[in-house]
């Protein structure tokens, strides 16, 4: 593909986990355009497999779908912070799950037309349970599905958030190869 850059840079608005860039944008042809990039630091979640197989998943009310929603346990990566160890603590934090044996499963982009955002999930075995520490706006149920189970819920429209739906095909991939 030939050359396409990204020129000036000017942010919009900042949020609390994100911001609103208006970006120059040039292209081959010599024409520019102004493209809206949404900026983000970055999200981690956890795929986490209880002693007797079943996948622990969390219900939690997500605005972009206006509905309790259910997903892996996941949140943003704070400043400084490295992909695995916010996977590992928003585990810890939503479901008091503590995981051993902690490994990249895959990486994902939601949506990089418009969106910066990278998701690391991982993937663990969870070797015990300590009290739950949610954040003050979070009020999140758990419960463990079969891998079946996840698969019938995502092919049904039941599950539709992305990086869970990643997160379930890349480990069931994982676990049909072994």
């Amino acid at each position: 593909m030939e050359n396409i850059k990204k020129g000036a840079e000017q942010k919009l608005y900042q949020g609390t986990f994100i911001s609103l860039n208006k970006v120059e944008m040039h292209f081959p042809n010599q024409k520019t355009a102004e493209w809206d990039l949404i900026h983000h630091n970055g999200a981690s979640g956890m795929l986490a497999v209880c002693p007797d197989g079943k996948i622990l998943m969390i219900h939690q009310y997500r605005p972009g779908e206006d509905r309790v929603i259910l997903e892996i346990p996941a949140g943003g990566i704070n400043p400084g912070e490295a992909p695995k160890s916010a996977a590992i603590r928003e585990m810890e934090e939503e479901t008091g799950a503590i995981c051993e044996e902690v490994h990249h499963l895959i990486t994902i982009m939601p949506s990089p037309a418009y969106n910066d955002e990278k998701v690391t999930v991982y993937y663990g075995k969870i070797k015990e349970f300590k009290e739950t520490h949610p954040d003050d706006n979070e009020f999140i149920t758990i419960e463990a599905f079969s891998l079946e189970e996840l698969v019938r819920l995502v092919m049904s429209g039941e599950i539709r958030d992305s990086k869970t739906i990643a997160a379930i095909f890349a480990y069931k991939e994982l676990t049909t190869k072994q």
